[in-house]
């Protein structure tokens, strides 16, 4: 299915594209006189009364998308060619071809007069069957074997559907992919018509208008003959006037590139004309005579997103250096062919040869280094070999010589070798000039003596992280290539070099972090040779960070009370420097957060003595350092001391059963005062203790039992409580028996 959908794509992208732009090129401007401004002033008014008087006086391409089920449209277009009108059509989707293919298509017209129109307009039918594709026998007839574009709308049209119900069962599987199918086919069809005129009218979307007259302005109008009346299809109009085409200027911004047996043809696909696809051509012997490389147009298959509008043909049967002529033709939706585009162009030998394999390097003197090398596959267009030297290993390679060696050298000694350059490339070169270079090779020019350490060393930081340093140059800066600065965050810590490459200079500009806990950054320095052998470090220097951040705040963790105190404890802050700790309090009574308590940094516990009983108390801790920050507030937790002490105790409890009502009345003495205290009645079955069993408001001092059971042995009893948790002792304990 992959192919049908790049096809789809095609179609779409070159088809909708192209009819939406204008088939003729407008005339250059000229200059406007008061005849001419009347003219187009009539003309206008003339174009707006025939819109007014029929909808379908209006151009194909300004017709509204409609993405309604079983409703499509027509879009039309038309050309001139002087003694005849080519029309052409096509619906905007598969169903409507489907509706199209089956009913056919009437083509109808209107000559527009210079007078405007006062009535309906009436058009004329030019064709009195409706337009169908052609039968698969006439297609047999009517096509060459060779013409493989009837071939494929013939196989769009009558081919066997690929898609059925038999491979694929599922009925949402068969709906979707007998859907792309149809898409597919639509879209093949429809991309054979724009290439063809042959095709188009076998397909049934094109028709000549024979009998007009050069100067006519016509209006076109195609509907599908009626049909099924389930399927809407929208008629599609456009507008044209007679007169004798101009030529079809050829694709523009052709280029070609000659690559290593290819060469590319790059040219753009909006200028100056839309076309529906492109047929290249091509000569062997300097234009004398021209072969078509593709036996099918090419169409420039991209995303409708992709603003990229260039389009590309590769040729990769050639030979290289030799010279190729190419033709570029562009084919309109009319399946004309414009001028072609003629360009020159020859591919070129970009492979490279094997590298050499290059032995290692020897000193055989103190200024002459020996280099060899061997080349097993030596191919036949090796013109030598080139040695460049360098003081670093990736770049700045020059060459030593102005010539090429000869393809048969196999060793170079170099007279004039430094320490300042040891590393050397051999490169085999061919008669393109391709270069094939080996990997680099490094000469040991040997000074194992270490410099002396760096002196001097310092350096400042400013608030935002920038650190300078500098230091004295080496008492022996002749034997000495740089320095390597290194750094930490703790001198016991091992160091890590700051920059891979070596400091030249006797000063550095670095930056550090200053958004962090870590007081102090150091950094010590090493001096190299040219042969990179480092001395002992220098002195490590220490610069302390400015104090930027506030430290971490502890957290309350526990809470703990009784009758007369409060006590927290806390987990402490990981920050250091830390000097002193703060708790604050605050109490339901206060306006705002009193601080009760300065700690020392290590204290993570404290008991508040100065607390009342029942009053809830929160309270909140926070620490200060050195460097004169305070961190943020924990978050508040609370505590509140209770209150232990008893009530009096209730006397008199009497119970009496109502056999009646079977309820018992229970009475007793004592006086409670305040909503925070209430009476509790206790009751059991049996010799079982009493245990809760109702609670009675503080004003009342009696309480009735209602539904008790019959027959069996009641026990109560009564006590105070308190919402701060204080009780009276339990009452004496009453029996009543329910007979």
């Amino acid at each position: 299915m992959r192919s049908f959908r790049s096809v789809l794509l095609i179609t779409m992208t070159a088809l909708f594209a192209v009819w939406a732009a204008p088939v003729q090129k407008p005339r250059a401007a000229a200059k406007t006189t008061p005849a001419a401004a009347a003219a187009k002033q009539k003309a206008a008014a003339r174009a707006k009364a025939l819109a007014a008087m029929n909808p379908y006086v209006q151009d194909s391409a300004s017709l509204a998308k409609k993405d309604l089920p079983l409703h499509a449209h027509i879009a039309v277009i038309a050309k001139a060619l002087g003694d005849s009108v080519v029309i052409r059509w096509a619906p905007s989707k598969p169903g409507g071809w489907l509706y199209g293919n089956k009913n056919g298509y009437i083509v109808e017209r209107y000559i527009i007069a210079d007078k405007i129109p006062s009535s309906k307009l009436i058009f004329e039918k030019l064709n009195a069957q409706p337009l169908k594709p052609l039968t698969l026998e006439d297609w047999k007839k009517s096509s060459k074997p060779e013409d493989h574009l009837a071939a494929i709308a013939a196989q769009v049209l009558y081919g066997k559907q690929m898609v059925t119900k038999t491979a694929y069962p599922n009925d949402l599987a068969y709906i979707k992919f007998a859907s792309e199918e149809l898409e597919n086919r639509w879209g093949f069809a429809l991309f054979t018509a724009d290439n063809s005129a042959h095709v188009a009218e076998g397909l049934g979307l094109r028709f000549v208008d024979h009998s007009v007259k050069p100067g006519q302005k016509i209006v076109y109008r195609v509907f599908a003959a009626p049909g099924d009346t389930s399927y809407h299809l929208d008629t599609g109009a456009t507008m044209v006037e007679v007169r004798a085409p101009g030529p079809i200027e050829g694709p523009g911004n052709c280029v070609a590139d000659g690559g290593d047996g290819r060469i590319m043809l790059t040219w753009s696909t909006s200028m100056p004309e839309h076309f529906s696809g492109y047929y290249v051509e091509r000569s062997a012997d300097n234009g004398k005579t021209f072969h078509r490389l593709t036996s099918v147009p090419l169409v420039n298959v991209r995303n409708h997103l992709s603003k990229d509008d260039n389009m590309t043909y590769t040729d990769t049967n050639i030979i290289d250096y030799h010279h190729y002529r190419y033709r570029l033709y562009g084919i309109t939706p009319f399946a004309e062919t414009s001028a072609p585009i003629e360009i020159e162009a020859f591919g070129r030998d970009l492979t490279p040869p094997p590298p050499p394999h290059v032995g290692k390097p020897r000193r055989i003197a103190e200024r002459k280094v020996k280099l060899t090398w061997e080349m097993p596959n030596k191919p036949p267009d090796l013109k030598g070999f080139i040695i460049t030297r360098s003081e670093n290993p990736v770049r700045f390679f020059h060459p030593l010589m102005e010539k090429a060696l000869p393809r048969d050298a196999r060793e170079f000694i170099d007279t004039a070798a430094s320490f300042e350059e040891p590393y050397y490339i051999v490169s085999s070169i061919d008669t393109a000039g391709n270069v094939a270079p080996s990997l680099p090779l490094y000469v040991v020019f040997r000074d194992s003596t270490p410099p002396a350490p760096p002196t001097g060393l310092a350096g400042l930081i400013d608030t935002l992280g920038v650190v300078r340093l500098h230091w004295h140059a080496n008492s022996d800066s002749a034997r000495v290539l740089g320095y390597r600065l290194m750094w930490a965050n703790d001198r016991r810590h091992e160091f890590s070099q700051v920059t891979s490459e070596v400091v030249r200079d006797t000063s550095y500009v670095d930056t550090v972090s200053v958004k962090t806990l870590t007081r102090s950054v150091f950094f010590k320095l090493v001096a190299l040779n040219k042969w990179y052998v480092p001395s002992k470090p220098s002195a490590v220097l220490e610069i302390k960070r400015p104090h930027l951040i506030k430290p971490v705040a502890p957290l309350i963790t526990s809470v703990s009370v009784t009758d007369s105190t409060v006590r927290l404890g806390w987990a402490r802050s990981p920050s250091d420097m830390i000097d002193r700790q703060y708790i604050e309090r605050k109490a339901p009574a206060d306006t705002g957060w009193l601080a009760v308590a300065v700690l020392a940094p290590r204290d993570s516990s404290w008991t508040d003595h100065n607390v009342a009983r029942t009053i809830t108390y929160e309270y909140r801790i926070f620490v200060h350092d050195s460097g004169g920050l305070s961190s943020p507030r924990s978050p508040a937790m609370r505590g509140r001391p209770y209150d232990p002490g008893l009530l009096a105790p209730v006397s008199g409890l009497n119970a009496v059963y109502k056999k009646e009502s079977r309820a018992v009345e229970l009475h007793w003495n004592g006086a409670l005062a305040g909503k925070d205290t209430w009476f509790v009645v206790y009751r059991s079955v049996g010799q079982a203790p009493p245990s809760e069993y109702k609670a009675v408001d503080s004003a009342r001092t009696e309480f009735v039992d209602t539904g008790v059971p019959a027959g069996v042995q009641l026990r109560y009893a009564v006590r105070c409580q308190a919402r701060s948790g204080a009780k009276s002792p339990m009452s004496t304990v009453v029996t009543v028996e329910t007979r």
